[in-house]
Parts: structure tokens; C-alpha cells; sequence
């Protein structure tokens, strides 16, 4: 169904006065080029947000431990105001223990890290060996028939969103969408 398509079907609903118009206005949204630009930004913020505090966390914690303390820590996330390190085993853990304090404080110190408030230890099992790993977000269904307004001026972004509605067209046809 294309846009007309779908503009005459809407007017019909609407002098008919039927009740099932919602789901059809529903069922078929059409997305403009700024719709999808909002969207791309804000899934990516929250996965350069997660990849700058571990990269802070890191750095810092080069600094504070031992060399050898570090070669013990398989991750380091901040959640919850919590900082969570994953140790490899169990004597890293006691010996990481007896630094919590020392690296709250520290942490405290950082306008990220302001609102930290515990350390949490915790020991890996064999199965789960990550090694300073960073967050990877998860690989999405594409849900979009390729259907938006491309009001762009710009002829270089009019030419990218033109390529991106054949990508995602590509994209359905091969998965039979």
C-alpha cells in the first residue's frame, strides 16, 4: 500500500465513521527523515554513554591499582550507583576487597561517579572470561518498509536517506518482507 493508497483509505474511514480507523492509522505510520535521524541518535547515545564510563573506569583504575591487581580484573561496569568489578578468581577478589574503600573515595572524586555509592567484588566463573569487554548493543529486526518523506535540501543527505530507503528495501526483499 502506498502513501495515496493509504491517504484515501484514511479519508474513506473517516467520512464512513468506522470504529477500525484507528488500527489502520496505527497499522501504517509513515516516518519523515527527521523521525529517523531522532531515532538513530538516541539508540546510539545510550551505547557511547555505556563505552565512555567503562573507558574512564579503566583509565582510572589503571591509575589507582597495582599492575598486578589489574591483570585480576576481568570487567568493570558502573550500574545503579553501584561499581561493579568482576574479578578471576577468588584470592583477586580478597584483594580487591580490601581496596573498596579506597576506591570509593577516589571515584567520589569524579563528576561521573559522584553518585557512587558501594563497590561490589564479585568473583567470574571459568565459563564467563570477558577480559575488559564493552557493551555491544543487540542486533535489531528491521521493522521499516522504507516508507518516509525526504524533505532534505542538503543534496548529500537527500542522496544518503535515498540510499538508506534501498538499503532497508534491499533488506525486506531478501527476507521476504
Amino acid at each position: 500500500m502506498n502513501k495515496i493508497d493509504f491517504k484515501q483509505q484514511l479519508k474513506q474511514h473517516i467520512l464512513k465513521n468506522q470504529s477500525d480507523m484507528l488500527f489502520i492509522t496505527k497499522q501504517y505510520h509513515y516516518k519523515s527523515s527527521k523521525d529517523i535521524l531522532t531515532n538513530i541518535y538516541n539508540s546510539n547515545q545510550n551505547y557511547k554513554i555505556n563505552i565512555l564510563l567503562q573507558q574512564k573506569i579503566k583509565k582510572i583504575l589503571q591509575k589507582v591499582l597495582l599492575q598486578n591487581l589489574l591483570y585480576w580484573i576481568d570487567y568493570a561496569t558502573y550500574k545503579n550507583n553501584t561499581l561493579i568489578i568482576v574479578s578471576k578468581n577468588h584470592t583477586a577478589q580478597y584483594e580487591l576487597n580490601y581496596k573498596k574503600i579506597e576506591l570509593l573515595n577516589i571515584f567520589k572524586n569524579f563528576d561521573d561517579f559522584k553518585d557512587i555509592q558501594k563497590v561490589s567484588i564479585i568473583r567470574a566463573k571459568q565459563k564467563d572470561k570477558i577480559e575488559f569487554k564493552f557493551y555491544k548493543p543487540k542486533k535489531l529486526k528491521e521493522n521499516s518498509y522504507a516508507i518516509f518523506d525526504n524533505i532534505l535540501t542538503n543534496k548529500k543527505l537527500f542522496k544518503k536517506f535515498e540510499e538508506i530507503r534501498k538499503i532497508i528495501r534491499q533488506h525486506n526483499e531478501k527476507n521476504n518482507f
